[in-house]
């Protein structure tokens, strides 16, 4: 696919770095995703730690909004902004969506957003927006190639929960949503089914970004034994591993996790054709990563395969 050349003009504008900038120095750390997977509390974990720069706007949606020519979105953003304005918020997540909104219309670079909040202290710096999963191959290298120092990184959940969770959470705001009819009827539809085929994902990333720049875990491992899989995380980021309660993260309740007590569970039979539809995940992850599938993945494995066909 060749981008059209507006869309490319814009991506060489929005990532414009020169050498004398200070986020040319530092490693840029990109966070991909997945949606109902973590990255919020790995938002918050980053933005905690003294030596990550993290973006005060955790989902930047910058180079999405610019694939999708997305003028809904940056609405959103204007409209977020004006909110907070109006009601005295001037803080520096209000500085960052004034700064994203520059981004978008031509004041500022998206490196130039990471200098305004960059010190000596910090050695990497990065955002996180699960959309950016879904990127195609040529975005991603444009994105690659803009620093010398890029990395890739993205948390994966259990698939039948991630895509449980997503329907839970579309359905909370959306009284109308008949959440017992759609776990079996989301099934056919992009909005549930993109973000939980992490196998599409990974291969894409994989054809663009070198094994040693990019970093894929599973989601439950680092909840499990967050010293052993986070500290392997923020090795790949280059910065020290700091236990999370060190800076008052706690993971006794893991993030995205239990569903809202209102919420319908799926049946047995339910949890079965989820399965099935995504068994080519379960199958194909592990041979991707190079690594074996956590326990709750590996006993859906073993429940559900006797209803594959």
């Amino acid at each position: 696919m060749v981008l059209p050349e507006y869309m490319l003009n814009k991506l060489e504008s929005v990532l414009y770095l020169n050498d004398n900038q200070l986020s040319s120095t530092k490693n840029f750390c990109l966070g991909v995703g997945a949606q109902r997977c973590g990255s919020t509390w790995l938002g918050k974990y980053l933005e905690k730690h003294p030596q990550f720069c993290m973006s005060p706007l955790k989902e930047m949606h910058v180079f999405d909004s610019i694939a999708k020519n997305n003028n809904n979105l940056e609405d959103k953003f204007t409209q977020s902004l004006s909110n907070r304005q109006s009601n005295g918020l001037n803080n520096p997540l209000t500085q960052a969506i004034a700064d994203r909104i520059s981004i978008h219309d031509g004041g500022l670079t998206y490196f130039q957003y990471f200098d305004r909040r960059l010190d000596d202290q910090h050695l990497s710096f990065g955002e996180i927006t699960p959309e950016y999963a879904l990127l195609t191959k040529e975005y991603l290298q444009a994105i690659y190639s803009s620093h010398t120092k890029t990395k890739v990184f993205m948390l994966i959940r259990r698939p039948i929960s991630r895509y449980i969770s997503a329907l839970q959470y579309w359905g909370r705001s959306r009284p109308q949503f008949d959440l017992q009819k759609k776990y079996i009827q989301g099934l056919k539809q992009a909005l549930f089914n993109k973000y939980t085929r992490y196998d599409h994902a990974i291969s894409i990333l994989q054809s663009v970004i070198p094994s040693d720049k990019l970093y894929v875990e599973y989601y439950e491992k680092i909840f499990e034994d967050p010293d052993q899989y986070l500290s392997a995380l923020c090795s790949f980021l280059q910065i020290k591993y700091i236990p999370p309660k060190e800076l008052s993260s706690s993971l006794a309740v893991s993030v995205n996790a239990s569903p809202a007590s209102n919420d319908f569970s799926p049946t047995e039979a339910d949890m079965a054709r989820i399965f099935m539809h995504f068994s080519d995940v379960y199958k194909d992850v592990p041979r991707l990563i190079n690594k074996e599938l956590p326990e709750s993945w590996a006993d859906d494995v073993r429940r559900y395969s006797i209803y594959e066909s």
